[in-house]
């Protein structure tokens, strides 16, 4: 007999609002707030110079992260979705089957 998939469609989709979540929490760091006071002091320098550059690597870095969380938690909302409608389409059709 063939494995049968078991999951359970309500931790799924408290995990895609979780990922959700954690990715708009990763939007939300201010980076700039930790680099302003450092840049503030060395205007001009080649240290501010880097530490900006540094500043939108990381804002880059961390946009990238978010969207690929977004992209997990879409995913699991996806899942849920085809599961519960295949389980639904399975139901449906064994009740026809046993007309009840």
């Amino acid at each position: 007999m063939a494995p049968v998939l078991k999951a359970d469609l309500d931790a799924i989709r408290t995990l895609a609002t979780d990922l959700t979540n954690a990715a708009n929490d990763i939007r939300g760091i201010d980076v700039n707030r930790t680099f302003a006071g450092l840049l503030a002091g060395l205007k001009g320098s080649d240290v501010a110079a880097a530490c900006e550059t540094a500043e939108i690597q990381i804002e880059a870095a961390l946009n990238a992260v978010a969207m690929r969380v977004d992209a997990l938690a879409q995913k699991n909302t996806e899942a849920v979705r085809t599961v519960g409608i295949t389980d639904e389409q399975y139901a449906d059709s064994i009740s026809g089957l046993l007309k009840l």
